[in-house]
């Protein structure tokens, strides 16, 4: 078991989630964090996000980033209204020149949204979702980059999304979701690249789970998004690739705020560095899991998404309120040495008007320091250091 580390932590959240993605509010003030317009927290140039250009496409969401080199790349989302009952059509770009220009791959054929990337290389990669009604998860990889994509068979049966993907490498990897009524959650694995999937864990009455993260075959840790009801602060954990799961909880105490406790995100750079993620709290751990502490408490909006390139560096994505209820910005938050200090990274150009909604879903970074992030109303946006 896991030894818990109790914590009292204030409130911080006022506002419902977005269909699993996140909220819009501003929260308390918290301790570690300053407002520096752009500074990376060291005495070099403050570094800026600037707005790439949308593609010529029916404006909605984009859900997931990644990419492979300072060139290349994916994003993923949807093209129809938002609507937990709609049908949705795929959203799949590629870009060749960092984010300068994109161009939309996989033809439109497929009706439901994508949650999630992940490559191996520049060719090798799989997408995945779901969230059609009655219709079960999503599932395609690509051998060339992207040209052709093949939709891979999966057990799920029922009505479910795919959340989140990782592959060790190209015959081991994962996949979590399960259906957004709360019905169910599952765990896919293959040893084959994909060709067979088996669904290896699997819990009814649950949220789903959406978000996982390994660091070898067979350590990793996932999050499920929890209520009250069934385990709120609580994370899952295997040591044997995924067959077995185990629970455990930070500790966080006394929050009178239930979304604070709801971890929707789980990102470790090793066995033991790691930390979780809900719309207003950050854990961490350095001793993997064993013990827990608050690395950052939201004092302005609320964060949807988290990368860390190491046990220092990371990057925080999400939005706050600009203008009224109905405008929300996208916010980025920045920090060099492992949560101790955080501070907000400037964004130009940012459109204004009552109905502009810029938030932040996802964000990906590489070595060296640029980063893409993406979020509502098919927005794109890179830093250059």
């Amino acid at each position: 078991m896991k030894k818990i580390v109790n914590i009292s932590v204030p409130a911080t959240l006022t506002a419902a989630c977005l269909l699993l993605a996140g909220c819009n509010d501003s929260g308390s003030s918290s301790s570690n964090e300053s407002s520096s317009n752009g500074s990376n927290g060291s005495d070099s140039e403050a570094i800026n996000w600037a707005l790439l250009d949308k593609p010529d496409l029916i404006l909605n969401r984009l859900n997931d980033v990644f990419f492979v080199d300072e060139n290349l790349g994916w994003a993923v989302g949807d093209t129809q209204p938002i609507g937990i009952m709609g049908e949705r059509q795929t959203l799949l770009l590629k870009t060749e020149d960092g984010g300068d220009t994109w161009e939309e791959q996989g033809n439109g054929e497929f009706d439901r949204n994508l949650q999630t990337v992940f490559f191996l290389d520049s060719d090798t990669g799989w997408v995945a979702g779901g969230r059609s009604l009655n219709q079960p998860p999503l599932l395609l990889h690509t051998q060339n980059g992207g040209t052709t994509w093949v939709e891979q068979a999966q057990p799920v049966t029922t009505d479910g999304t795919i959340f989140d993907i990782q592959f060790m490498d190209a015959e081991l990897g994962w996949a979590v979701g399960g259906s957004i009524t709360g019905v169910n959650r599952f765990l896919l694995r293959t040893t084959d690249g994909g060709d067979t999937w088996h669904e290896v864990y699997s819990v009814s009455d649950a949220q789903p789970f959406t978000s996982l993260s390994f660091v070898d075959a067979n350590r990793g840790w996932a999050v499920g998004n929890d209520s009250e009801n069934d385990g709120e602060d609580s994370y899952w954990y295997t040591t044997d690739g995924g067959l077995n799961w185990q629970s455990g909880r930070t500790g966080i105490g006394d929050v009178s705020n239930l979304l604070s406790k709801r971890f929707q995100r789980v990102q470790f750079v090793d066995e033991n560095n790691g930390w979780l993620m809900s719309p207003g709290i950050i854990m961490g751990t350095t001793n993997g899991g064993d013990d827990w502490a608050v690395v950052r408490n939201s004092s302005s909006g609320v964060v949807y998404d988290m990368y860390r390139l190491d046990a220092d560096t990371a990057w925080l994505v999400g939005g706050g309120l600009s203008g009224g209820a109905q405008q929300t910005e996208a916010r980025v938050f920045f920090t060099a040495n492992g949560g101790a200090d955080w501070v907000e990274e400037s964004v130009t150009d940012l459109p204004t008007g009552f109905n502009e909604n810029t938030q932040l879903l996802a964000v990906h970074a590489l070595e060296g320091g640029r980063a893409w992030a993406v979020g509502l109303n098919l927005t794109l946006m890179r830093r250059d250091p």
